[in-house]
């Protein structure tokens, strides 16, 4: 899945995290390492559907709600995002939700 979410670990409650407009919005993933520095979070790497390892750097602005991608080029991108669109059957009912109102 590709959905994002926020746990308040004072409630206990888990809050499904929407994606500015303006951001890039990242393929599902699995096997990624991921970091929090200064406000950002970075994701590096993964794998998509067991094959494909991703060679790819995000970071998660959690001022702005949007994730860039570092240092990736064009192509890489508009695979992932094309990935993205063909596995929507695959995803959360949020994350679905989400896109189809984005759409």
């Amino acid at each position: 899945m590709n959905d994002l979410w926020e746990l308040d670990l004072a409630t206990e409650v888990y809050t499904q995290i929407e994606l500015s407009e303006n951001s890039v919005c990242p393929g599902a993933r699995s096997g990624h390492t991921a970091s929090i520095f200064n406000g950002k979070m970075y994701i590096f790497g993964g794998i998509l559907e067991l094959t494909k390892e991703l060679n790819e750097m995000l970071c998660y602005s959690f001022e702005t709600k949007s994730f860039v991608t570092i240092g990736s080029d064009t192509n890489e991108q508009n695979m992932l995002q094309s990935n993205l669109r063909a596995q929507e059957e695959g995803m959360s009912p949020g994350t679905k939700k989400n896109n189809i109102l984005k759409k």
